[in-house]
């Protein structure tokens, strides 16, 4: 994006947040504040409302006092005169009665607009003497002796719902119809809001009087409406009230005198005139803002970035290597601070280039010393390698003339105890011969016959069974020797070539307190090289003899193996020794790792352990040990070695 759009967005994002933000708290304030205006509004506008018609009514009330001493005084016909002309004053009675206390109806007066004249005398002649003792409101007032406001109430004239107001007289009643239009036109008058909305109710929930719909009065019930219910309960009221899919302010206020219910309401929402001019004042607002700043945005980015833009070009020519040229200044501090940092940028990356082609060229004569010195150093370090190889090759090669030693040693040992006991035996019989000789010269006895036989019968037996064992021991170090020596590949038995290697091993074992636990199957057998097999199984004893018990200990051995599916053999050699110490165990293979350094251990054993096993036998040898809790070699090997063994063992 071009600096100067990227510029022109900014400034308007910026334009519009702040706008919003102000916009959005000015809202969330005066909203708020709005609405508890307006509904004190409604509250106080209710209470003032009941007490201005309590005040108009109380008037038509006042009009009808002067009855009380004319009735007495004036004939029947001057009574209709003053009923006729109380009740075409001002439009304010449509019908005025008295009735005597029996209900009857003794004279009346009638608006004249209601009927012609000679209609309306015979109206008069029709309504007198009727009964209206059944008359809801005239009960009302003969129970109560006090003025009485109806509630919903039916003209005795016309039959239609009218307004009546009822007050006792020296024992008559008079009754005054009031005509809707006439409350209604009250209602507007006391109202203070044009746009409120007043409804007046009766304690039956009967709709006595409607600003907005006159027509209804005495038609429809709002007993059903929750706010007023809660008003006749005298509960409190919401502060807003959903009425045919509109929002009002609600305030209720119950009159005493009248007993009716004025309910007030005022536009709430959007349709409430403050809310809708603010709404519309803050969009206004906005959008004026929003294009005041899209027009001027553009202008204020394109010079900004003109400034910019020449920066730009004095920083290209030294980055091309030009340093000639004159760095932009503008009115902005700061961009005049970044130019004159620019420029003695450019000046110092000039001195540090030249600083660099100089070290360059020093570098350039270092890199051919030391160049020349590494190539010394490696060659010094190859010869090493090779003496170190070599050596190496040597220890192991003596790792393995003294193995062979041991089990020539220990050959030696085994044969001479049966081989001794076979001399010993033949001496013995060569003896008995002698003697037998001389006792045929001197004449043979059958007793001295027995003896000589039984004496040479001992003698072969203890000659023969001492020349078999000897004759086993050969065989098995020889297969032992052979083994070793010639690395020959052949199928064998495992639990077979473990025995023979630990009777190899058995003059070096039984020295020591330890004892070895053999657990293997019989017929585990395997396709392998039994001599590099001995050789590690002697070098992993060898190492648990040495080193996983201290002197005067004694200790367990196991050696045990189990398949491990179809075509591999788990070899186990563990003991329950002092076990490895932490530090040598990632380096327990590796050549020259002893902790009998001196003392009859060279660190060669495990190391060649390690690579028969990964090398000739094609299997791998890991160790677990934890210190106090003994240690223990694994083999895991194939049943059939790898073939390129035998190839390495002809190398």
């Amino acid at each position: 994006m071009p600096l100067h759009a990227f510029l022109a967005f900014l400034l308007i994002v910026t334009l519009l947040v702040t706008l919003g933000t102000v916009g959005s708290a000015i809202l969330a304030v005066r909203l708020p504040q709005i609405m508890q205006e307006n509904h004190q509004a409604v509250q106080s506008e209710a209470e003032d409302l009941v007490s201005r018609m309590e005040f108009l009514m109380n008037n038509l009330q006042v009009r009808l006092e002067p009855l009380e001493s004319l009735l007495g005084e004036l004939l029947p016909r001057q009574l209709h005169s003053v009923l006729d002309a109380i009740a075409n004053d001002e439009s304010s009675f449509s019908a005025i009665y008295v009735l005597s206390p029996g209900g009857i109806v003794e004279a009346v007066g009638i608006r004249s607009t209601l009927y012609q004249q000679h209609a309306s005398h015979q109206k008069h002649a029709d309504l007198i003497g009727s009964d209206l003792s059944a008359n809801r409101l005239f009960r009302m007032v003969q129970a109560q002796q006090r003025p009485t406001w109806s509630d919903r109430y039916l003209s005795a004239l016309s039959g239609n719902t009218t307004v009546g107001l009822a007050v006792p007289v020296r024992g008559r009643v008079i009754i005054g119809e009031i005509p809707p239009q006439y409350l209604v036109r009250a209602l507007r008058t006391a109202r203070m809001f044009p746009n409120e909305s007043i409804w007046i109710i009766d304690r039956h929930g009967e709709l006595v009087g409607d600003t907005d719909s006159p027509s209804q009065a005495g038609i429809v019930n709002l007993l059903g409406l929750l706010p007023v219910q809660q008003a006749m309960r005298g509960e409190a009221l919401p502060e807003t009230f959903q009425y045919q899919d509109r929002s009002y302010y609600l305030a209720v206020q119950h009159s005493r005198a009248l007993d009716w219910y004025f309910l007030v309401k005022l536009p709430a929402g959007l349709n409430d005139p403050d809310i809708r001019s603010l709404l519309i004042m803050a969009t206004t607002s906005f959008l004026g803002s929003l294009l005041v700043g899209v027009l001027l945005a553009p202008l204020w980015a394109s010079y900004l970035a003109r400034s910019v833009r020449k920066l730009m070009k004095c920083a290209q020519r030294v980055a091309e290597g030009q340093s000639d040229g004159i760095w932009p200044r503008s009115l902005i501090i700061e961009f005049n601070q970044l130019s004159a940092n620019l420029e003695q940028m450019a000046g110092a990356i000039q001195e540090r280039e030249q600083q660099l082609r100089t070290l360059n060229a020093e570098l350039e004569a270092r890199v051919v010393q030391r160049t020349a010195d590494l190539a010394h150093t490696n060659h010094e370090l190859s010869e090493t390698l090779d003496h170190l190889r070599h050596a190496q090759q040597e220890l192991v090669r003596t790792e393995k003339l003294a193995a062979l030693g041991e089990l020539v040693a220990g050959v030696a040992h085994e044969l001479n105890t049966p081989i001794g006991n076979g001399l010993m035996a033949a001496s013995t019989l060569h003896d008995k011969v002698h003697e037998f000789r001389k006792a045929i010269q001197e004449g043979l006895r059958r007793s001295a016959l027995d003896h000589f036989v039984a004496q040479v019968e001992t003698a072969a037996d203890i000659t023969t069974r001492n020349l078999q064992r000897a004759a086993e021991l050969v065989t098995s170090f020889k297969q032992v020797a052979v083994d070793q020596t010639s690395s020959q590949r052949r199928i064998f038995d495992l639990k077979e070539v473990v025995s023979e290697i630990l009777l190899t091993l058995h003059p070096m074992l039984k020295r020591i307190p330890h004892q070895v636990v053999v657990d293997i199957p019989e017929g585990l057998r395997m396709d392998s090289y039994p001599g590099p097999l001995g050789q590690t199984l002697a070098n992993l004893v060898n190492n648990a003899t040495l080193h996983a018990f201290d002197d005067g200990e004694s200790g367990v051995m196991r050696i045990t193996a189990d398949p491990v599916g179809e075509g591999q053999v788990r070899l186990r050699v563990g003991d329950n020794g002092k076990g490895i110490p932490v530090t040598l165990l990632e380096r327990i293979f590796n050549p020259f790792v002893t902790t009998k350094m001196g003392q009859g251990g060279a660190g060669l054993g495990l190391h060649i352990a390690h690579n028969i096993v990964t090398g000739i036998l094609g299997g791998s040898l890991t160790v677990c040990s934890e210190e106090g809790q003994g240690c223990e070699f694994a083999m895991l090997l194939p049943k059939q070695a790898p073939h390129t063994a035998q190839s390495a063992l002809s190398d």
